[in-house]
């Protein structure tokens, strides 16, 4: 029930409908509330679309979670979880490091992989429909919303063959009239991405930065005209994963007995911590010796010790 909820603010409004920040009465928590205009049929689809998407196919953590909804009231809702940090618009005007981005990236990309999984596609990826949510203040997790224009793999009838999407974030094969499918998700994170660290949305842009090749090259693979020639969202998932953390390789091939390449690449920490055990190790070594050197059955002439019938001991 609706009266379940209090209005606090407005968050958004479009020809669609509104999004306004409310308290769940009951429980005291933040909720988004999205609202429909005009409930025609059409549109009423889509809000169809939205819930059934995020509330029977996906239960994914970077996908948000739809809590309540009632497509029969006046006017009909959709309750969803408050992500408090905005939408990633705003990392487009206050450009972030390139890391961080391939963080949230990396983000979007699973919360992708578990729409795609499920047989649908989102149609419109872009910064203002991926939210922040704040986890802790050294922790966010980005999510995936929006999903008015989705297709949902379980409804006949219910995919719609127009564009649709926002331009400048869609294919290039579905503005020539291609169905849409998921490599056309993939083109809108990829542009995506391009926004985030460039500010623009040209790809030319992206040369001109200390972004890592590899970086590089993910986004010119995802933006590629050929649909073919894009990576699926888990490869895409794989090499953000490794752009972030890059795998250690040794700088020359000497084998593993030579070594002098390893000592170089050894890290402060692992250097204290192995200077701390060979301390220990001295010291353990030295304490016997020294309790040897100084028991009365030791012969200091030929190091060794002798019992108390004076022949030596093995």
């Amino acid at each position: 029930m609706k009266s379940s909820y209090k209005f606090i603010r407005d968050i958004n409004e479009g020809a669609f409908g509104r999004v306004y920040l409310a308290k769940e009465i009951q429980s005291g928590a933040l909720v988004a509330v999205k609202e429909l205009k005009q409930p025609e049929r059409a549109d009423l689809r889509r809000f169809e679309r939205e819930v059934v998407l995020l509330r029977e196919q996906i239960d994914n953590k970077f996908v948000v979670d739809v809590l309540d909804f009632d497509l029969t009231a006046a006017p009909p809702y959709i309750v969803m979880e408050y992500c408090d940090g905005g939408s990633l618009r705003a990392w487009v005007q206050q450009r972030q490091p390139w890391i961080s981005v391939a963080g949230v990236l990396g983000h979007v990309a699973e919360g992708l992989a578990g729409i795609h999984k499920a047989g649908g596609f989102h149609r419109d990826i872009k910064p203002d429909n991926l939210l922040i949510a704040n986890v802790s203040p050294q922790e966010i997790i980005v999510k995936v919303a929006d999903f008015g224009l989705a297709h949902v793999p379980t409804r006949a009838g219910t995919m719609t063959y127009s564009a649709g999407g926002t331009p400048g974030y869609i294919a290039p094969e579905v503005l020539m009239g291609a169905d849409f499918h998921s490599g056309a998700d993939i083109y809108s994170l990829g542009m995506v991405a391009l926004e985030l660290l460039t500010g623009r949305l040209d790809i030319a842009a992206i040369d001109a930065t200390d972004v890592p090749q590899s970086f590089k090259n993910l986004i010119y693979a995802m933006t590629s005209k050929l649909p073919t020639k894009r990576p699926n969202i888990q490869r895409v998932a794989q090499i953000l994963d490794a752009v972030i953390h890059p795998p250690r390789t040794p700088k020359n091939s000497q084998s593993a007995a030579a070594q002098p390449a390893a000592k170089s690449q050894t890290s402060g920490s692992d250097a204290a911590v192995a200077l701390g055990i060979g301390a220990i190790l001295l010291a353990a070594v030295g304490g016997l010796a020294y309790l040897a050197s100084n028991s009365p059955e030791w012969d200091e002439q030929v190091q060794r010790r002798r019992g108390k019938d004076g022949r030596f001991r093995s």
